[in-house]
């Protein structure tokens, strides 16, 4: 286990002690007032991403197709079109679809 602050040395299935640092979950509209190792209490942003992020296919800054306050996907709306407007849940070929990145 690990977060932004540390990483758990203990071996697999070793319970962690819990960060006792700052949650540091936060973007523009909500910020969670908990420590690390609780449960958040910020609200999800459902707001598109106002960051931009340079493609490293075409060296351009593109602006992000992510939601607000979370890690920025790695896909470029323009190089990644046919992957990012492959069809699972049924909006993603929209122009103003957002995208989380998995870990």
């Amino acid at each position: 286990n690990r977060c932004i602050h540390s990483r758990c040395q203990d071996e697999c299935g070793k319970p962690c002690v819990p960060c006792q640092e700052p949650c540091e979950w936060k973007c523009q509209h909500h910020q969670c007032d908990k420590l690390c190792g609780e449960p958040c209490d910020r609200p999800r942003c459902d707001l598109p991403c106002p960051k931009t992020r340079r493609c490293k296919k075409c060296k351009k800054d593109q602006p992000c197709i992510g939601m607000c306050g979370e890690p920025c996907p790695k896909k470029c709306r323009v190089c990644d079109k046919e992957e990012v407007n492959e069809i699972f849940f049924g909006t993603e070929d929209e122009p103003d679809a957002r995208f989380v990145q998995l870990e």
